[in-house]
């Protein structure tokens, strides 16, 4: 009778493994043929076929390793601030879209670009030199989180500054007393119209701002410097640098009645300062 219920285990236990090996998802079309064309390329760095590797595998940790922290997400999304964080965020940031993307790239859809590093199919993706250091790729959860955060920051403000606004960034003055606010909306003939809110208090919910300011946004130079340009009605002048190429510390400057002022800034979250 032992005999007979050891063998009966035995082969239930062979059928789960066949089911469970039947449930495995199958590499895609075309993956292992490219991943081992770029393992084997001359052409590129070690850091690509590292990366194609640990994004073949889905490791977590591999990729983590890769990355330049803290790793920017458009805002409202946080970022990622170190590689604790990204080993529990891959699988929302890695998708089957993304996986697609770099396991079947072969070595031609990988180009390198001077200084910003290599990139796969021109750049939508991701940029990587010594270190994978800005992903533009949003996944789908991504944006359906990001779509649900900016409603909820929007949302907060009063009425009059909702209609068609959407938030860039929020920041806070160094000395912690004041918060500032940048929003867009699109304008005419394709141009996008920005707002700067200037908030001398980060008790900010449903708060009309002490001062509003609009403006355009200018991206300049080989390294793609985004700097925001703003004005009042009452010739008041704001300029945001949010990347500097002497400083990683963002800033405004302001000119009111002739003087100007320089603001250092960090980046916050809005919904931080909600129900406070």
């Amino acid at each position: 009778m032992r005999v007979s219920i050891s063998i009966i285990i035995t082969m239930a236990l062979a059928a789960g493994m066949v089911a469970f090996s039947s449930c495995r998802k199958p590499a895609p079309a075309g993956q292992e043929s490219a991943v081992a064309e770029i393992e084997a390329s001359d052409s590129l760095p070690p850091q690509v076929k590292l990366l194609v590797k640990a994004v073949a595998e889905s490791d977590s940790g591999a990729f983590a390793a890769l990355v330049s922290y803290p790793l920017t997400r458009p805002y409202p999304l946080r970022d990622i601030a170190d590689s604790v964080q990204m080993r529990h965020y891959f699988t929302r940031l890695v998708d089957d879209s993304l996986r697609q993307v770099i396991t079947t790239a072969v070595p031609s859809d990988w180009g390198e670009y001077g200084w910003r590093g290599w990139t796969v199919r021109n750049g939508e993706y991701l940029w990587i030199d010594d270190t994978l250091y800005d992903i533009e790729y949003v996944s789908a959860s991504e944006a359906g989180e990001r779509s649900r955060l900016i409603d909820q920051e929007i949302s907060s403000l009063p009425e009059p500054m909702r209609s068609g606004w959407r938030p860039v960034v929020c920041m806070r003055a160094d000395d912690g007393k004041s918060v500032y606010r940048i929003d867009s909306r699109p304008g005419p003939a394709d141009t996008e119209i920005y707002r700067l809110a200037i908030y001398d208090t980060d008790s900010v919910e449903q708060r009309a701002p002490a001062l509003v300011l609009t403006g355009h946004k200018e991206t300049e130079g080989s390294a793609s410097l985004t700097t925001y340009y703003f004005s009042d009605e009452n010739g008041g002048k704001a300029l945001y640098e949010a990347e500097l190429a002497d400083s990683d510390v963002p800033r405004l400057s302001f000119t009111m009645n002739g003087k100007t002022t320089v603001v250092n800034v960090r980046k916050i979250y809005w919904r931080d300062l909600l129900h406070r």
